[in-house]
């Protein structure tokens, strides 16, 4: 009984998230017609909570990331002179059906890709809980540079993470001089209340 009305509850959860979606989709077209009016040259979205949609929504048989694929096609179908870019996308959400887009639509959607990597040692990324690998996250470079040739790539960077060797520093440093990035944000890592991390004790 009780796990009928769990079912019975998720599904309808799902359901009002995905028309949650649908309606967040056609309201930023709207906005970013109305900034366009307005004479708008460059404008960001944001996409930092497509990882959490995407976990939800792959119950029903749905990414998020294809949503935000066709968001992407609405807005750069808008006459006008303009420039979008996004941030971040999660390594974990850079699909084919994305670089497609934008390979298809690059006089509207800029050729920059801020990937967020963190670490270079699967070993630190694993008690990130990043939930993707270094050769993942090579594989997912050379996707983008096999469907949008001379793009900017930038990336962020954690030294310090409680746990980090030597060794799973220097592993970053390798991942960096690899991958070539065009920028890197690097941070000295630093304990956040209210995450498991914070509870870790060998930190720098």
């Amino acid at each position: 009984y009780i796990f009928r009305w769990s079912f019975l509850f998720f599904l309808w959860l799902s359901n009002m998230i995905l028309f949650s979606l649908i309606l967040l989709d056609l309201n930023l077209s709207k906005i970013f017609f109305c900034a366009i009016s307005e004479s708008f040259e460059d404008a960001f979205i944001i996409n930092l909570l497509l990882s959490i949609f995407d976990k939800i929504l792959d119950h029903v048989f749905i990414q998020f990331s294809e949503i935000f694929d066709e968001l992407l096609k609405h807005i750069a179908i808008i006459e006008g002179d303009f420039w979008i870019r996004f941030i971040s996308p999660h390594p974990e959400d850079m699909s084919i059906g994305l670089l497609k887009v934008m390979a298809d639509y690059k006089d509207k959607l800029c050729h920059w890709i801020h990937l967020p990597v963190q670490s270079g040692s699967d070993h630190i990324l694993e008690l990130m809980n990043r939930q993707y690998t270094v050769s993942k996250f090579m594989k997912t470079v050379e996707e983008i540079r096999q469907y949008l040739p001379g793009a900017t790539i930038s990336t962020d960077i954690i030294v310090g993470f409680p746990g980090e060797t030597e060794e799973n520093y220097l592993e970053s440093r390798k991942l960096m001089e690899e991958v070539e990035f065009d920028f890197i944000y690097s941070f000295i890592f630093s304990p956040r209340k209210h995450t498991k991390a914070s509870t870790f004790t060998d930190s720098c």
